[in-house]
């Protein structure tokens, strides 16, 4: 191999890197209308990445995870700070999920949130007191 051609496929290869990561963050809507008998399904990181664009909207919606979680991809996002957490503030609830989110007994491991200067950095960075997370097992993060 000559040096151009080294140095193209370095350049192809750190565009389709950069955009799988463009990819990853994508917010996909999940199926299910939201209500308690037909919750938002969510079973890819993509769902996720929705939820914390939509929760200003998640108040008195349902959510149920429909499998395990492999969110590893998250370590390259941000700009190295991970994922966004879904509520960010405390002080405004416009802000802060306030729905139902049933783990339904899966993990969502891996998961990477380098924010070590933000107040509510989690998954759910804050969630409203009318808000609940339950039966969701976190692994590996």
């Amino acid at each position: 191999m000559t040096r151009g051609t080294v140095s193209g496929l370095v350049v192809m290869a750190a565009m389709l890197t950069a955009v799988n990561i463009v990819h990853a963050q994508t917010p996909v809507v999940p199926a299910g209308s939201g209500t308690s008998g037909d919750p938002y399904q969510i079973s890819q990181l993509g769902h996720l990445v929705w939820m914390g664009d939509n929760v200003s909207s998640s108040s008195g919606k349902y959510y149920t995870v429909q499998n395990d979680i492999d969110a590893s991809a998250t370590a390259g996002w941000n700009a190295g700070a991970g994922f966004s957490p879904i509520g960010t503030n405390m002080y405004d609830a416009m802000y802060s999920f306030a729905g139902v989110f049933n783990g339904n007994r899966k993990v969502i491991s891996n998961l990477s949130i380098n924010r070590p200067n933000q107040n509510c950095a989690g998954l759910f960075g804050y969630v409203h007191h009318v808000g609940t997370v339950k039966d969701l097992g976190v692994a590996g993060g």
